[in-house]
């Protein structure tokens, strides 16, 4: 059973994949408050479960660039599990209070 969510959160919810589309788990999904995602994320939930899957909810609505992250204290550094959201890469999400949104997919590969 899920766990209820107040009316007035944003919960993202979806998977982290690598490229060849299969699960990542163990990574945290977090959200950042500017597009150079740099500094502390805003929110982050806890890491993906072994079948990629994560839920993040978020407290106050606004414009997010999220990422997948093996690690969220300093830049990716090599070797790190990264990676972003598909299809909104650099553009970030906008979202409104209540808002929910499912089937996110994040594509994570090892920085180089």
């Amino acid at each position: 059973m899920a766990p209820q969510v107040a009316r007035d959160r944003i919960v993202l919810s979806g998977s982290v994949l690598d490229e060849r589309g299969a699960a990542v788990g163990g990574v945290i999904v977090g959200v950042y408050g500017s597009a150079s995602m740099t500094g502390a994320p805003v929110f982050t939930g806890p890491p993906t479960r072994p079948d990629g899957s994560f839920e993040l909810e978020l407290r106050t609505p606004g414009r997010y660039y999220p990422a997948a992250r093996s690690r969220f204290d300093g830049p990716p550094l090599s070797g790190e599990v990264y990676g972003l959201l598909r299809g909104v890469e650099g553009s970030g999400l906008e979202l409104v209070e209540g808002q929910r949104i499912t089937d996110l997919v994040f594509v994570a590969r090892p920085v180089p």
